[in-house]
């Protein structure tokens, strides 16, 4: 058996079947890999549906959050390769085979895949653009110290040996870039695969969107106290989207300084107006999709860094009142 595939779930019926239909029909052999559904404690048809896919291994917790399912299903594994994938996506037929191969070679101990959608409304257009330009951030490193769980492949040795995901991050919020940079920091090579696709379901609404990016600034903070060097680079986020944020903040600062002396209203408002260059490589790649709403982009990007900002004031403050112990998977 070459992988393992693990998939953790949680109240998924909408789309747990289209997922591992899509798993059953790869351009592996079917004998060559197995599939793990783990159960988060769904209160819905999840299980059921599981159960209907012949071969499928359904795997049961209380609900811990989904770094913990795949813990659990890295540690039930057969295979020396585990490879994960989210339960609202569906799997290209030739994702498995492109994505352990790197690992199979020796050439890494981790792989990231990369995601596509299908979806027409523009704030899902909106997130494939801003991903993509992600990747071609990855794609010009020769190895990336971000792997995300929606397709990932990694050495199920390696992944046991170093604890696994943090069990703290009690929601899909940043154990998959967590573990990826203590492993980038142990000196481990893992690599960014574009061919091993996936097609996601990204967002459809602005508020949804925002809700997002908002819990991402959130365990942001909690990422960052914990790998203090990856503040200014990482092989993931763009220099541009940190700027966004700053500049945010300073607006925010201008306006507070304004109630006092108002001639701070001038760079405030100038800086806000930096959105707009900001925008031209959205605007540009929408416009390449046909998408007609370009216009908004700045709008957008001003509430995604403002998002991103509240977030992360939000985590501060947390971290002031609360403090967790860290839960990381026992080793095999």
């Amino acid at each position: 058996m070459r992988c393992s595939l693990i998939i953790p779930v949680r109240n998924s019926e909408a789309t747990l079947g289209a997922c591992l239909t899509s798993a059953m029909s790869q351009t592996l052999d079917r004998s060559d890999y197995e599939i793990l559904v783990v159960d988060d404690g769904s209160e819905d048809r999840t299980a059921e549906i599981a159960h209907s896919f012949e071969g499928v291994r359904v795997l049961k917790q209380a609900p811990l959050g989904p770094a913990e399912a795949r813990n659990l299903g890295a540690r039930e594994a057969l295979a020396k390769v585990v490879v994960f994938v989210d339960s609202d996506c569906e799997i290209a037929t030739g994702f498995l085979k492109v994505l352990i191969a790197p690992i199979e070679a020796g050439k890494a101990i981790g792989v990231q895949g990369g995601y596509k959608t299908r979806q027409l409304a523009f704030m899902a257009q909106f997130s494939q653009v801003e991903i993509e330009t992600r990747y071609a951030k990855m794609a010009r490193e020769p190895y990336v110290d971000f792997i995300g769980t929606y397709g990932a492949a990694y050495s199920r040795d390696v992944f046991l040996e170093n604890g696994g995901f943090d069990g703290t991050f009690a929601m899909a919020s940043g154990e998959d870039v967590d573990l990826s940079f203590r492993l980038h920091r142990r000196g481990y090579r893992m690599l960014f695969e574009p061919r091993a696709i996936v097609y996601h379901q990204h967002p459809a609404t602005l508020r949804r969107y925002l809700k997002v990016k908002f819990y991402r600034g959130y365990w942001r903070v909690r990422l960052y106290r914990r790998h203090p060097g990856k503040v200014l680079r990482d092989s993931y986020t763009p220099l541009a989207l940190k700027l966004e944020v700053l500049l945010v903040l300073s607006a925010l600062i201008s306006a507070a300084l304004a109630l006092v002396h108002e001639e701070f209203l001038i760079p405030g408002g100038l800086l806000l107006m930096l959105f707009f260059p900001v925008s031209v490589p959205f605007v540009s790649a929408l416009l390449a999709r046909g998408r007609s709403r370009w216009f908004v982009v700045p709008g957008v990007l001003l509430c995604r860094a403002s998002a991103l900002l509240l977030g992360m004031v939000a985590g501060l403050l947390s971290g002031l009142l609360f403090r967790s112990t860290r839960r990381v998977a026992k080793p095999a």
